[in-house]
């Protein structure tokens, strides 16, 4: 047990941290307006500060795409791995096969077609990743031009044309996050060719068409400097913002699955604050996105410091999501989550039948529907 000397300096740092908090709450009290105020006024100083933040995420993407250019193999431990990959993930076989499509198949080929798969998907998400990159280096690189220390305040290209590109690519970025949602949620591949990608992304681009040229008609070529023209293109850029932010929020939402699926196993140990920081800090990144595009925004003081602001947070956002990614792809976490998902489990049949339901009262003379085999599986993504 300590001894009470121990335990009087104990109590003695923790009254003197408390001490030292109270001052420095009360310094904040009384001088911190008028200190906020003096560093605030300083536009050279926004102007620079926004440089160092529009430089750092630049780089942050840029050594994303140049690092991680492939992801890791996975391959099969010894010969007999393929024969335990279908125990191990407790997939129904008969006789040693495993139905598919109503089809009985070797477990054997499955095991391989399903690694094949794993490793298709998980080379479509790291590429529209690396799209969503690219396209958000581009934005930087404008943000970063746009600054006063290249171009005046009142000239045509701050005023109107680096918006302009900064809207589209920014615009651009998001259908690529929504894209690898898809590859996480949906069916990119054909059921029967892991060669073969689905035109997954054929919608999004029709979509997008219609809305970058709506775009164009209403905000980029009529009415340059006039009012309406900067109030429709505020418009724009907080639907481009909401869009950005579902599609964050989606895709950080099957990593939060993934991270929860995985937790206990060995390579999915790391840590506490990777593990807080995908539920806290991912969707806090994603909450900030319609405020991305619209730092006109004066109720919360000067609008640079306020961009600013959303600089930083995307910034710190951005580490993380793509260090996640990272991580994720090392320690092919995100390959172990895919093969849970396309494994066809075995699920227990007609389990519901052990609860209450409103569907009791049916008298029992009735015939039930006829299910087909294997109507009651899980779901896959394939």
């Amino acid at each position: 047990m300590p001894n009470s000397a121990d335990t009087n300096s104990r109590v003695e740092l923790i009254i003197f941290r408390i001490a030292a908090l109270v001052l420095a709450i009360a310094a904040i009290a009384t001088q911190g307006e008028a200190l906020f105020q003096r560093f605030a006024g300083r536009q050279m100083l926004a102007e620079d500060f926004k440089l160092v933040l529009t430089a750092l995420n630049f780089i942050i993407l840029a050594a994303f795409c140049v690092l991680f250019r492939q992801q890791p193999p996975l391959k099969f431990k010894k010969d007999t791995s393929r024969d335990e990959y279908s125990d191990l993930l407790n997939v129904e076989l008969t006789n040693g096969r495993v139905e598919v499509d109503n089809k009985m198949v070797d477990r054997l080929d499955r095991a391989d077609f399903n690694n094949k798969r794993v490793k298709r998907l998980v080379h479509q998400l790291i590429s529209n990743i690396h799209l969503y990159a690219l396209f958000l280096m581009i934005v930087y690189l404008v943000f970063f031009i746009d600054n006063s220390r290249f171009y005046a305040d009142g000239e045509g290209l701050r005023h109107h044309w680096f918006p302009i590109i900064e809207d589209i690519f920014n615009y651009l970025s998001a259908v690529c996050l929504f894209w690898g949602f898809q590859v996480l949620y949906d069916t990119t591949i054909d059921k029967n060719d892991n060669k073969k990608d689905l035109p997954y992304r054929l919608p999004l681009i029709i979509i997008s068409v219609v809305f970058l040229a709506c775009y164009m008609i209403f905000v980029a070529y009529p009415m340059a400097n006039s009012k309406l023209s900067e109030i429709v293109a505020n418009w724009f850029r907080l639907v481009i913002g909401i869009f950005d932010g579902l599609a964050m929020a989606l895709l950080f939402g099957k990593y939060i699955s993934m991270e929860h699926s995985l937790q206990n196993i060995k390579e999915g140990n790391y840590g506490e604050i990777v593990r807080w920081g995908i539920i806290i800090i991912l969707p806090i990144y994603a909450l900030a996105q319609p405020l991305f595009g619209s730092f006109k925004i004066t109720a919360f003081g000067d609008e640079k410091w306020f961009a600013n602001g959303v600089f930083f947070v995307c910034l710190i956002g951005k580490f993380f999501f793509l260090y996640v990614t990272y991580l994720f792809m090392r320690n092919k976490l995100m390959h172990y989550y895919l093969h849970l998902v396309i494994a066809r489990h075995g699920v227990p049949k007609n389990f519901y039948k052990c609860f209450e339901s409103d569907s009791d009262g049916v008298p029992a003379n009735l015939p039930e529907p006829e299910q087909e085999p294997g109507s009651l599986k899980s779901p896959t993504l394939s």
